[in-house]
């Protein structure tokens, strides 16, 4: 952890339980995965030749872990009565099931050489299709190792390529363990810091830094992504969520990419390396789902080929160094075998290294170790009795955890107002009291208001209105196919309560305001009304700046329920502007995304005061696009679309129910179809620029599983009718 410093390093060892469910485990505030050890680390840099110190260091590692599950060998191989939740007590045999470890931690505790798989025995060169070789075992490794260690030879290890200066594992005594069999797939690692990382490196050096950065610029926002105002080449530290939000991006900027040496293969490398990237992390997989993670793969191979003819590498022998490509292809067995992959990723254990740097911070650094283990035991106490304190009072249980919880040392950037020292902090009686005191102290403190002051950012515009969806009906009920039918959330006090209409259409650019109102009113009445008789440019409206769509997780990912803000909020003097655009209910006969239009949203309105007969729910009025195409690119299979314009060439526009809202979606624009003779270097609104867009399922996971799953069930229903 890079917060212990002066030589004092440690890494923490987390464990959890394999029956606590992933969707809990996900919560922090549960503590369903709890803090175990600190493991040592030493650099031995008093030892000169490498692989001598390579193996201390690895052998430091071994035998700390020996130590900690020195209880779990006993209670794996004689039991231990627990007490189960139906109240009975059951002799139980704990086993390791899994390892949530990162490749630099997975080669050293599986003892093979660099560049080589921990799981499986594919030789070096051997990774070109995709393949993986006979599985590991722990016999195997375990008599080389002693074959090794005892003078014998090492031919068996060299066949199985194990590591030079070898240590006898950790694992090797503990029953029904096997190791490789446990090592788990990694999105974090594996993934996101992984080959998307290594996709966006490629594609900088295909395109060019400046272009690349340019085009994550031009992007248009949305919410709920992150817009690299700067570009991406200026990020020096990359995480997990920047990682993320650049794939969201990354394909309508790769296919917007051209030149004499491009080759389009590698846009449909980066499209099937994102999907394999979004496939994989479905919270619940068939065999149909599973069949496609490995067709995108397949995919990802059959098209690599085209990073040597681009000249990114110089031939294929690179490809033998991303371990991490190779680890792709264990994903599908992996899954078969221990479940989705999402309840195995190493991003809540990054997540708690925050916790875990805290009884650090709490000591006053000076021989620390004793101090960190009475700040854990007092911290656990504490927490054990607030959690019954709850149950006994009859409180709910906490949900959310508030963002500071400790009082933080002066190694770190924020110091509250209240601390004096790192060392020393005023009691209430004016006497000095030690960190670690002061510290419990606050997180008591914490942990009372924990309750209270649970972070809710769905409340933002304080009390709301809610509408349920009215999108499903009983025929497409009985149809079996997942449509969004959210809830309308929206503010029971707007957020300005009177705006003249001709303001609506200055600062908010609903141009059409008045007419398309009226259209709208007409045919919610089904009767024509004189004009004067429906509100005008000069009438004030209650105007809100956003909404928000709520949707029930669908059964094919039933882990994620998905919350969509749709903005509709003018330039202001705190703010830049922000028009969302949004999936609109268009035809109710027709399959899947054809179904529904994309509209920008302008702006969030209700009737006057004196119209509210004609609709007591908020209205909406939308700028139009044309239906999505009914063919994609064989090459980035992206749905294309346009402007919807009159003859004159203005924007059609209508003035919808804000219940018609499906989810938010995002456009991005076509590049290469902008007019030559914009000045790109300038802030554009691409939106209104460009004409011509890409419909980005990438923008988020709801939208992507949606459209993946519309595209496999019209093939399973066409094959279906030719069997038929």
């Amino acid at each position: 952890m890079s917060v212990i410093s002066g030589g004092q390093v440690v890494h923490p060892l987390y464990l959890t339980l394999g029956n606590i469910d992933k969707s809990i485990r996900r919560q922090l505030s549960t503590h369903a995965t709890a803090l175990l050890a600190y493991l040592p680390v030493d650099a031995f840099t008093q030892v000169s030749d490498d692989l001598e110190r390579s193996r201390l260091r690895r052998d430091l590692t071994q035998r700390a872990l020996e130590k900690v599950f020195e209880e779990l060998l006993v209670a794996s191989k004689e039991g231990l009565v627990v007490l189960c939740p139906d109240g009975r007590y059951r002799r139980a045999y704990p086993v390791l099931a899994g390892a949530m470890l990162d490749y630099e931690e997975q080669g050293p505790m599986a003892g093979v050489k660099r560049y080589r798989c921990p799981k499986c025995l594919t030789p070096k060169g051997g990774w070109d299709n995709g393949n993986i070789g006979l599985p590991r075992t722990n016999a195997d490794t375990l008599e080389a190792l002693h074959a090794w260690l005892s003078g014998e030879g090492r031919e068996k290890a060299d066949r199985l390529e194990l590591r030079e200066k070898p240590v006898w594992p950790w694992w090797a005594n503990i029953p029904h363990m096997d190791f490789a069999g446990c090592i788990m797939p990694d999105f974090l690692h594996q993934l996101h810091q992984g080959m998307v990382r290594h996709l966006l490196n490629w594609t900088a050096h295909a395109g060019g830094s400046t272009t690349i950065d340019r085009l994550f610029i031009l992007m248009p926002e949305a919410e709920g992504m992150r817009h690299f105002g700067q570009g991406i080449s200026r990020i020096s530290q990359w995480t997990g969520r920047e990682s993320r939000e650049a794939a969201k991006q990354l394909l309508p900027i790769v296919a917007s990419l051209d030149g004499d040496e491009w080759d389009l293969d590698f846009v449909r490398l980066t499209r099937a390396l994102l999907d394999f990237v979004y496939r994989a992390q479905a919270s619940r997989m068939t065999d149909d789902d599973i069949g496609r993670l490995d067709e995108a793969l397949a995919d990802v191979h059959k098209y690599k080929g085209v990073l040597v003819r681009m000249e990114i590498f110089n031939d294929n022998s690179r490809f033998d160094k991303i371990i991490k490509l190779h680890m792709l292809s264990h994903f599908s067995p992996d899954t078969r075998s221990r479940g989705t992959p999402d309840g195995f990723s190493t991003e809540g254990p990054e997540h708690m290294h925050i916790e875990s740097k805290q009884a650090w911070r709490a000591s006053n650094k000076v021989r620390p170790t004793t101090q960190m283990i009475q700040f854990l035991q007092r911290y656990e106490a504490l927490r054990l009795h607030r959690a019954r304190m709850n149950a006994h009072l009859g409180l709910p249980p906490v949900e959310r955890r508030r963002k500071s919880r400790v009082v933080y040392g002066e190694d770190e950037e924020f110091v509250p107002q209240h601390q004096v020292s790192a060392g020393h902090v005023a009691s209430a009686d004016g006497r000095p009291r030690s960190g670690l005191a002061s510290t419990l102290e606050g997180i008591v403190g914490d942990l009372a208001g924990e309750v209270d002051e649970g972070c809710n950012d769905e409340d933002e515009d304080g009390e709301q209105q809610h509408f349920r969806g009215r999108m499903r009906t009983a025929t497409e009920a009985r149809q079996h196919v997942v449509y969004p039918n959210p809830t309308l959330s929206i503010a029971l006090k707007p957020t300005v309560g009177r705006v003249r209409g001709i303001d609506i259409v200055a600062k908010y650019g609903a141009t059409d305001l008045v007419s398309a109102l009226h259209v709208y009113l007409t045919k919610l009445s089904a009767r024509r009304y004189p004009s004067n008789f429906l509100p005008t440019i000069y009438h004030e409206f209650p105007v809100w700046h956003r909404l928000y769509l709520r949707h029930e997780a669908p059964w094919f990912d039933p882990e994620w329920p998905r919350r969509d803000v749709i903005r509709a909020r003018p330039h202001s003097d705190d703010h830049d502007s922000a028009f969302d655009v949004a999936l609109l209910i268009h035809d109710r006969e027709k399959f899947g995304l054809h179904r529904y239009r994309a509209a920008r949203v302008r702006a969030i309105f209700a009737l006057p005061r004196g119209f509210e007969h004609f609709c007591s729910h908020p209205l909406v009025y939308v700028e139009l696009f044309t239906p999505f195409s009914l063919s994609v690119s064989p090459h980035h299979s992206m749905h294309t679309l346009s402007h919807l314009r009159h003859f004159d060439g203005g924007r059609r526009s209508a003035v919808v129910s804000s219940l018609d809202l499906a989810a938010a979606c995002h456009l991005a624009p076509q590049i290469k179809r902008l007019n030559p003779d914009l000045n790109l270097n300038t802030r554009l609104d691409m939106l209104s620029v460009s004409r011509y867009f890409y419909f980005n399922h990438y923008y988020n996971r709801y939208i992507y599983r949606l459209v993946d799953y519309w595209r496999a069930s019209r093939a399973s229903r066409s094959m279906a009718r030719e069997y038929s």
